[in-house]
């Protein structure tokens, strides 16, 4: 497990201890079943002006991911319904379940949220039988593989429906130009996912979901959270909110531009330094220290086919 971003350690012991005064102890064996991070960051992005519209209307909230269901009994008092998802696998649904019902059996004021079982894989299910109608998707640190990033994105796509044929509806939220609905009448939510950046020394699966997001025709802006914008040369983790939404016509890898963002995007920033880095190290070794790098590629390369 990689240790929190700098400066949040307190703070996700603070919420640990939020869900300790209600009976919830945490798994940190598992990774659903401790309080990240990003969840912290998330959360204060929900409480920013960022989302002063959204919680004025009393907005319908999906959380992906929701763990422990610490931001879930966190915020849900601050809107009209948070229904909480999680997979079935692992106990994870199980674990949420018992955690929110712990939060409605201690007499705790605010709103209670539902849990939900959700597989990224078949989002579309989800929505028809769930109705749809969310006007923000969140979640936090969802990404811990390239197939965890592409299930995302895949689960991302569906939640936003087809691109095609938007239409605006009465004045909301974002700019105050209207909800957007899909060609099925859906309202088109927000999405606001939070990530730990450069975790695993770099070796975190950031470039993956970036790319897995890319290949759906969708793109991540940060929205919120520390992007590290001036300092390119030092390798650590950070959290960043990003607003996740679709190009309009745009098609496969149009809607980004991959080698500007190699240069400035934070979901970039650690492979970009990592091969800086790596570039500098090959530059610096003797002839013969390149000869045996190379044999070590080759023999590696034969040993895997």
């Amino acid at each position: 497990m990689s240790a929190p971003a700098p400066g949040l350690g307190s703070s996700v012991e603070l919420a640990t201890n939020e869900l300790g005064e209600l009976g919830i102890e945490v798994e940190a064996s598992h990774c659903s079943g401790r309080v990240w991070p990003a969840a912290i960051v998330l959360g204060r992005y929900l409480e920013s002006e960022r989302c002063a519209r959204l919680r004025a209307r009393d907005a319908a909230i999906l959380e992906l991911g929701a763990g422990t269901g610490w931001l879930a009994l966190k915020m849900s008092s601050r809107f009209a319904s948070w229904t909480a998802t999680e997979t079935t696998e692992g106990g994870a649904l199980d674990r949420l379940e018992r955690n929110l019902a712990k939060f409605a059996g201690g007499g705790t004021r605010g709103r209670h949220p539902i849990a939900r079982a959700l597989d990224w894989n078949d989002a579309e299910g989800f929505v028809d039988s769930e109705g749809g109608g969310w006007d923000l998707v969140c979640g936090s640190d969802l990404v811990y593989s390239e197939a965890g990033a592409a299930a995302l994105a895949r689960c991302l796509d569906a939640l936003l429906g087809d691109g095609d044929g938007d239409e605006k509806s009465a004045p909301g939220d974002g700019d105050g130009d209207g909800d957007v609905r899909s060609a099925a009448g859906r309202r088109r939510p927000m999405i606001a996912i939070a990530q730990t950046c450069g975790r695993w020394g770099g070796h975190g699966f950031d470039e993956a979901l970036y790319r897995a997001l890319a290949n759906r025709r969708l793109r991540a802006s940060a929205a919120f959270g520390e992007t590290l914008e001036d300092d390119d040369t030092t390798l650590r983790q950070h959290v960043v909110v990003f607003s996740i939404e679709r190009s309009p016509g745009a098609s496969d890898i149009e809607c980004v531009d991959i080698e500007r963002d190699r240069r400035s995007h934070p979901l970039l920033r650690a492979a970009r330094i990592r091969e800086r880095n790596e570039a500098a190290q090959l530059a610096a070794l003797t002839e013969d220290e390149r000869r045996e790098l190379d044999a070590a590629r080759l023999f590696d390369e034969l040993s895997s086919t």
